[in-house]
């Protein structure tokens, strides 16, 4: 059950009046789950939590998100279907944890735009490249449902000289429920049976790879996704005998000391077919139609797929 914001504020706020809350929504003061959010109208769900800045925090803040966006890149803006396309860096959040205080990919883009954004998908903080955002959570739920459909290409160096030159990976994935590191599932076998009764932690995953080019101490490769497991790229390639080059999670021990300036892995291409940005338009335009009516009655003819890519190349790696 969702409440508004205003009042929301208000019950926790009870001294202040009304128009003093509006006035600190309208200053960018307050964030729910780590988003900045500007309308008093915004719903709160029971697991939201919902954060007032003070007037002299709020500067060093905008100091703080001012400068991380500057390094926040908008490669692709299509308005009618409602979706954002961002390079993020190394190092950046997709999305903000439970901690009022974290700077994510998504807190920024929602101050760039003025206007709550969300998440289409994920990447790691170590993993740099192309992140896709939705400007409403009906279009965010339209891309979930295609999400299988839509081509992701990763560009990466791992140790070592990866042979042959391209093949597939079929590995499913387990999650360890304390560490939250992810391995490879393997099938435990019981007088001489493999036992058809998997955990219901366990995923499957299928990575593709091509060998683009090899170096002295590493090879530079693509990856493309058949599913999207968590870490999926950084486990394959482990379980390959080559780990992503300053991995510092699935690295070998030797590798693992080496200091690597990032890790290098890099999300290089989104290919987005037709009828999913035709659906994601017609979700757009149905969210829109709530306020502005006559909207709804625009849907956009969409010729061809849509093709966003990286225009940032991953660099060779330096210590």
């Amino acid at each position: 059950m969702s409440q508004l914001l205003i009042d929301n504020l208000m019950t926790s706020h009870p001294r202040s009046s009304r128009a003093t809350v509006k006035g600190w929504i309208r200053q960018g003061r307050v964030e729910v789950s780590g988003v900045r959010v500007f309308k008093a109208t915004h719903p709160v769900a029971a697991d939201d939590w919902v954060r007032v800045h003070q007037s002299g925090e709020l500067q060093g803040l905008r100091r703080a998100r001012t400068q991380d966006r500057q390094k926040l890149k908008v490669v692709m803006d299509d308005s009618s279907a409602g979706l954002l396309v961002i390079e993020k860096p190394p190092g950046l959040l997709s999305v903000s944890r439970d901690a009022a205080r974290d700077r994510s990919a998504q807190t920024l883009l929602s101050d760039l735009c003025r206007f709550e954004v969300f998440p289409c998908h994920r990447l790691d903080r170590e993993t740099s490249g192309l992140l896709m955002f939705a400007t409403h959570r009906a279009v965010q739920k339209t891309i979930f449902r295609h999400w299988g459909a839509i081509q992701k290409t990763y560009h990466a160096y791992v140790h070592g000289k990866l042979k042959p030159s391209r093949g597939r990976v079929n590995l499913p994935l387990v999650e360890h429920p304390k560490s939250r590191d992810v391995r490879v599932y393997h099938d435990k076998k019981k007088s001489g049976r493999t036992m058809n009764q998997r955990p219901s932690s366990v995923r499957d995953a299928v990575t593709y790879f091509q060998v683009l080019k090899h170096l002295s101490n590493y090879s530079q490769i693509e990856f493309r996704l058949e599913t999207g497991r968590k870490h999926q790229i950084r486990v394959h390639a482990q379980a390959l005998g080559h780990p992503i080059v300053g991995d510092p999670r699935y690295a070998q021990k030797g590798e693992a000391k080496q200091s690597f300036k990032r890790m290098y892995l890099h999300a290089a291409k989104l290919e987005v077919p037709e009828n999913v940005i035709r659906a994601a338009r017609i979700a757009n335009l149905k969210a829109r139609a709530r306020k502005q009516p006559s909207l709804y009655s625009k849907v956009h003819s969409v010729r061809g797929d849509l093709i966003v890519q990286s225009k940032k190349a991953l660099r060779v790696p330096t210590m």
